[in-house]
C-alpha cells in the first residue's frame, strides 16, 4: 500500500485472498481429517491424545530450534507463491493464485511448525473438521490488521514491515505459547 492511498484501493485484492485462503485452508484440513477417519475409527480417543502430545513435543522442539537459530520451520517448503503470476496476470489473478497457494499449508514457508501439526492432528482425528477455518481466520486477519492499520499506526506500511522485519522472534514466541497451552491442553485431556 502507498503512503495516502485509499484501503478501499486494495480492498478486493485482500478480499480474493483472504476467501481463497480460507477455502484452500479448510479444504486441506478436510482432507486431513478424512484421511484420518480410519484412525478415529479403530484407534481408542485416549490412544489419539497419547499420540498428539509427542506431535505437539515435536512442533514445540522445532520452533525453539527456529527461534534459537533465526530460521523458518525446518519441515517448510523453501518457496513462494512465483511472482511471475503477478506480472503476468496482474494484482487480481495474483491475490488469488497466492490465497489458493498459501492456503494449501504445506506448499510456502512457514514461520513455524504449527501448520503441521494441525494437519497431522486432523489426520488423527482430535483436530475438529472447522480447524482450517480458525487456521485461515487467524492467518487472514492478522495480515489484514497489518495491511490496513500498519501505514496509520507507523505513518507508511514500510516503517511497520521493517519493524516486523526487526521483531521476528514475536510471532515465533507467540507459536511457542500456541504448542504449550495445547501440550497442557492435550495432557490434561489425556490425564484426566
Amino acid at each position: 500500500m502507498v503512503k495516502g492511498e485509499s484501503w478501499r484501493v486494495h480492498f478486493p485484492g485482500r478480499l480474493l485472498f483472504g476467501t481463497a485462503f480460507t477455502a484452500r485452508s479448510v479444504t486441506i484440513f478436510a482432507v486431513a481429517r478424512g484421511i484420518g477417519a480410519p484412525a478415529r475409527a479403530l484407534v481408542a480417543s485416549s490412544t489419539r491424545v497419547a499420540i498428539a502430545l509427542p506431535i505437539l513435543l515435536i512442533a514445540i522442539v522445532l520452533d525453539s530450534y527456529s527461534l534459537r537459530y533465526k530460521r523458518m520451520c525446518p519441515l517448510t517448503a523453501r518457496r513462494q507463491t512465483p511472482k511471475m503470476v503477478y506480472n503476468a496476470h496482474g494484482s487480481g489473478r495474483a491475490a488469488l493464485v497466492w490465497g489458493l497457494d498459501a492456503g494449501l499449508v504445506f506448499t510456502t514457508y512457514r514461520m513455524s511448525s504449527i501448520s503441521w501439526a494441525l494437519l497431522l492432528l486432523g489426520v488423527l482425528g482430535v483436530a475438529p473438521w472447522w480447524t482450517g477455518l480458525a487456521y485461515a481466520l487467524g492467518f487472514v486477519a492478522t495480515l489484514w490488521i497489518g495491511c490496513t492499520f500498519g501505514g496509520h499506526l507507523t505513518g507508511d506500511g514500510t516503517a511497520l514491515a521493517i519493524a516486523l522485519s526487526e521483531r521476528r522472534s514475536v510471532p515465533r514466541v507467540a507459536c511457542l505459547g500456541v504448542l504449550a497451552i495445547s501440550v497442557v491442553a492435550f495432557g490434561r485431556a489425556y490425564w484426566k
